[in-house]
């Protein structure tokens, strides 16, 4: 895992389409890791799962977003790594119960399994305490 030996973080979907959306939502220190990202500064861990969450939403709040477009961008950027589904997340989901949300669950998955941070909003996580979430 190569990539690890940049700073690297796993990303959420709300945290991603922010990024993408540039709404304006996103907090001074996340900002500052995008920035980081765009200067190839960073490395994204991006779980799968994330990316068909992130399609679903940008239909439903951006559907003038050229999802495809956006998603290539990502998938060519040279920091980014997108982490599979795998039997060892599914052995693992229930280690993680007090996430309420399956696909969370994944994506908490893969910042634990990996030990880094996971940018998020989500309170659920954040309060877990399963991972360092990086949001406030």
């Amino acid at each position: 895992m190569s990539y690890l030996m940049n700073e690297s973080y796993v990303i959420d979907t709300h945290a991603i389409y922010f990024y993408l959306t540039e709404t304006g939502k996103i907090r001074a220190s996340v900002d500052d890791i995008f920035n980081r990202f765009d200067n190839n500064n960073v490395t994204f861990i991006i779980p799968w799962i994330v990316i068909a969450e992130l399609y679903w939403l940008v239909k439903k709040r951006s559907p003038e977003m050229n999802f495809n477009a956006e998603f290539q961008k990502l998938y060519d950027h040279p920091n980014t790594v997108f982490i599979g589904l795998d039997a060892q997340q599914i052995l693992n989901l229930s280690r993680f119960e007090k996430v309420t949300e399956m696909h969370d669950r994944i994506i908490v998955g893969v910042a634990h399994k990996l030990n880094i941070p996971l940018i998020t909003k989500d309170q659920n996580i954040i309060e877990s305490g399963y991972v360092t979430t990086i949001w406030n």
